[in-house]
């Protein structure tokens, strides 16, 4: 009498199948986030992003620049919150 094959990893295919399917959504929904930021100043290499926030008038801003330091004094920085 043979048996048949049983398949141990259909539960771990879907599991990884899933997984696939969620960064490819989150790809997609971060890709159409992204493209709605304007470029409304670049000065000194500190470049300022804005974004519409509806229902407010507000806009969500963002600014990029590079740093020239160690990774760990930048930390400090940021969290010395009473300086700014």
């Amino acid at each position: 009498m043979l048996r048949k094959p049983q398949h141990k990893h259909k539960r771990s295919e879907l599991s990884v199948m899933t997984r696939y399917a969620a960064l490819v959504m989150a790809l997609i929904s971060f890709a159409s986030w992204a493209g709605t930021w304007q470029l409304r100043q670049g000065d000194e290499g500190v470049m300022l992003w804005t974004q519409p926030h509806p229902p407010t008038s507000f806009q969500a801003l963002r600014l990029e620049m590079r740093v020239n330091a160690d990774p760990g004094a930048l930390i400090t920085v940021l969290r010395n919150t009473v300086r700014h």
